[in-house]
């Protein structure tokens, strides 16, 4: 909670002018319908003159006035403080993530984490204004009732006052259950974002293989189970209201019971006795709020603690203190070993070799191999337990990873597509690039046949994730944007997974036309194009077992020529 309340220091003033103005409308509500009581009270035993009614009535007024006027201004201040808040937790948070090891969020899934960014931090909007500021205008309209009843009779003022106390009793016992059923309600929230995350990334293969119905209902439990627990969080909070309402009932009913006897002795006047009714009625409009104060304080708490879970954890590798600058892009990987899991075997282990500017690499091999791992190392995405990776003679652990990225491109398998233009989409690549850039990057890419059957060429929205776009053209908008970036090392992981045969072979043409001179990894399960290459590894339960060009791999008759032939058999049985 702590570390909650230091995102409302910059914004304490505000603050503090939304719980006064609050605490202002609840006063004016009092004073409105005491006010009125008096009024109607006095005007019943038909005072001499009128004007012994004037003061009541210009209160009356008065009260009416401002209890409009306070509550539009608090709502309207509350509100600028929390979206302010909000806007604080939201920029904070991506600077945290932005800040982290692309290793250490790999450790928690990406539909959590944009839960977490979204739902948990919209959550935390009800911190200030159902969290913090009821139990304070509980506490002050206490005082405040306490103190207008103390003249007309010390027990009523007593009673009333506890009695309103007592009205934050059922909302501290929501505290705990505010926590456990906020926390469930999030942790299924989450769940339900990671199935929808699922689905949307895997769509195709869930329609190719049948699978669209047992995903449907996997989606509806868990967005029953979402519903069970806001439910839940529901009943309580309907509860706690019905408690409140009944002690605000009990204590109007104790002031009457209290004031009858001493308007019968003479020692209240008879007209306060509605007054009294009323100020006991009106002063529980701040014990309202309480039913759900302390359970979204739960539930706040709850999803700050899912909130700093992620930005707390330990940082797999620590980011450099002293940045370095490499002095070229070679690169130098020497017994390289890549765990995820401090239990669990090495993905990749004694990997050796050497990626000079204008050599060409494939790493081959299996599923499961050790890879992808080798190319997550290299960008900084897998963390190494031992061995060392030189970037231009510099140890990668020394080099800002924003400064490797800018020396590498990446073309994968996925390529990331957003609904707006191609050239947009292109120019993710370099966003400073002028439009002309755009348009030859697109056409050393080979997309000018594409672009000439496109409506508006270029500026052409692709559709969500590409789908205007064949695989083939997906991989050539990656192609067009490492052109654009013109980075010196190009890694390729899996560049043309899913692509036919015949756009296979184009769109690697089109790679190695464009890698002239570059330093080139290539990570691929695809017996195609390796004679192009300068080196082969060939990796086995992240080990690299075989090397060697393309002819002396195959002549070798090991693990490499059973992958070339089995694949060959496998094409040719197509």
């Amino acid at each position: 909670m702590i570390r909650l309340l230091r995102f409302l220091r910059p914004h304490l003033g505000r603050a503090l002018l939304a719980l006064a103005l609050s605490f202002l409308a609840v006063a004016a509500q009092i004073g409105l319908l005491g006010t009125s009581a008096y009024l109607i009270s006095r005007a019943a035993l038909r005072p001499a003159t009128i004007l012994l009614l004037m003061v009541p009535i210009v209160g009356v007024q008065f009260f009416s006035m401002g209890r409009s006027s306070f509550r539009y201004l608090e709502r309207l201040t509350s509100h600028d403080v929390t979206f302010r808040l909000l806007s604080d937790l939201r920029v904070w948070f991506y600077r945290q993530l932005d800040a982290r090891q692309p290793a250490d969020l790999g450790r928690v899934h990406s539909g959590e984490i944009l839960s977490r960014a979204v739902h948990d931090i919209e959550s935390l909007q009800e911190f200030y204004l159902r969290a913090l500021a009821p139990p304070v205008v509980l506490l002050l309209t206490a005082v405040l009732v306490f103190f207008l009843l103390l003249p007309m009779a010390p027990s009523i003022a007593w009673t009333v006052s506890s009695l309103l106390l007592l009205g934050s009793l059922p909302a501290v016992l929501q505290l705990r259950l505010g926590q456990r059923a906020g926390g469930e309600m999030l942790r299924k929230r989450g769940a339900l974002s990671i199935a929808v995350a699922d689905g949307v990334r895997g769509v195709s293969e869930l329609l190719a293989f049948g699978g669209a119905d047992g995903y449907r209902a996997k989606l509806d439990a868990a967005q029953e189970r979402l519903l069970a627990a806001q439910g839940r969080m529901r009943r309580q909070a309907g509860m706690s209201s019905a408690l409140l309402g009944l002690l605000g009932n009990l204590a109007t009913l104790a002031a009457l019971v209290l004031a009858i006897p001493l308007v019968r002795a003479g020692r209240l006047p008879g007209w306060d006795l509605a007054v009294v009714a009323f100020v006991a009625l009106a002063s529980f409009e701040a014990a309202q709020p309480m039913s759900q104060s302390f359970q979204a304080l739960g539930q706040c708490l709850a999803a700050g603690r899912r909130i700093f879970d992620i930005v707390d954890q330990p940082a797999a590798c620590a980011p450099p203190t002293t940045a370095l600058h490499p002095a070229g892009a070679g690169i130098v990987v020497r017994d390289l070993r890549v765990r995820y899991d401090p239990q669990a075997t090495p993905a990749v282990r004694g990997i050796d070799f050497e990626l000079p500017p204008g050599k060409h690499i494939a790493v081959v091999g299996a599923s499961g191999a050790g890879k992808t791992t080798l190319i997550s190392a290299l960008t900084g995405f897998a963390p190494f337990i031992e061995g060392s990776v030189r970037l231009g003679g510099v140890p990668i652990e020394a080099i800002r990873r924003e400064e490797i990225w800018e020396m590498s491109a990446v073309i994968s398998r996925d390529t990331s597509l957003f609904n707006v233009s191609l050239k947009e989409n292109l120019r993710l690549g370099r966003p400073e690039a002028s439009d002309a850039e755009v348009a030859a990057a697109a056409a050393a890419a080979s997309l000018q046949a594409l672009v000439a059957v496109l409506p508006e060429g270029l500026d052409t929205p692709v559709g969500e994730q590409g789908t205007r776009l064949s695989g083939g053209e997906r991989q050539r908008v990656a192609i067009a944007r490492a052109i654009l970036k013109d980075a010196p090392i190009l890694l390729l992981d899996e560049p043309t997974e899913g692509l036919d045969a015949v756009t296979e072979e184009a769109v690697l043409r089109d790679i190695l036309r464009f890698a002239a001179g570059r330093s080139l990894l290539m990570v691929t399960h695809r017996m195609v194009a390796l004679d192009a290459m300068d080196e082969i590894l060939v990796l086995s339960g992240g080990r690299v077992v075989e090397r060697g060009r393309h002819e002396e791999l195959l002549a070798a008759r090991g693990v490499y020529e059973q992958l070339f032939r089995l694949q060959g058999d496998h094409l040719g049985d197509s």
